[in-house]
């Protein structure tokens, strides 16, 4: 009798070691045989699921977004709007293990990728300014917008939030300085509710 195979399983195998792979080594380090040596697979049996080069950087990629998004759909929900907002920004910070590198990963690819423009990286990005700008018309309609533009206010935070990652990842910032920064942030956005 054949031996049945999870294949969701072995692609989230796959998934994992190019995500250690590449918080180690960098996007360069993605190939058959490095993610066959990281992942105990053979080379085969990694072409197998995986026959490119460009479906590699894909199923890594595509895998950093959805551990994000797990991240951010586990915080609890908030009557305050405010609130709810600080919640999510936190969640996304990397202030423990598995966000400290899925942060590495997700700034390692927008690095290799930034001369594309196009890709996961800029889908998240565009995805993620297009809330954060639904958000800040929420608040301009309650009168607590201090700024003229919710795109403005999106792209101020956005930016604010990549910045105070980044210096985090490089320890720069410690988490209560990096906490402290974002609510400055937002505390120059908005009126208190």
């Amino acid at each position: 009798m054949p031996r049945i195979v999870d294949h969701d399983a072995r692609r989230d195998e796959l998934a994992r070691a190019g995500i250690e792979l590449v918080a180690a080594r960098g996007v360069a380090a993605l190939s058959v045989r490095n993610l066959a040596a990281a992942s105990g697979w053979s080379a085969g049996a990694v072409r197998h699921y995986l026959p490119t080069h460009a479906d590699i950087v894909a199923l890594v990629s595509d895998r950093v977004r959805s551990d994000f998004e797990r991240r951010l759909e586990a915080v609890p929900e908030s009557s305050d709007p405010v609130e709810m907002l600080r919640a999510l920004l936190r969640a996304g910070l990397p202030l423990d293990a598995e966000s400290q590198q899925l942060s590495q990963v997700w700034f390692a690819f927008l690095g290799a990728g930034m001369h594309q423009g196009s890709g996961a990286s800029a889908l998240v990005y565009a995805e993620l300014f297009a809330a954060l700008v639904r958000f800040f018309e929420l608040m301009q309609q309650s009168g607590r917008l201090t700024v003229d533009s919710p795109a403005h206010a999106a792209r101020t935070l956005q930016a604010q939030f990549d910045g105070v990652t980044v210096h985090l990842l490089s320890g720069h910032l410690q988490q209560g300085e990096a906490l402290a920064t974002l609510d400055q942030v937002l505390a120059s956005l908005l009126t208190r509710g």
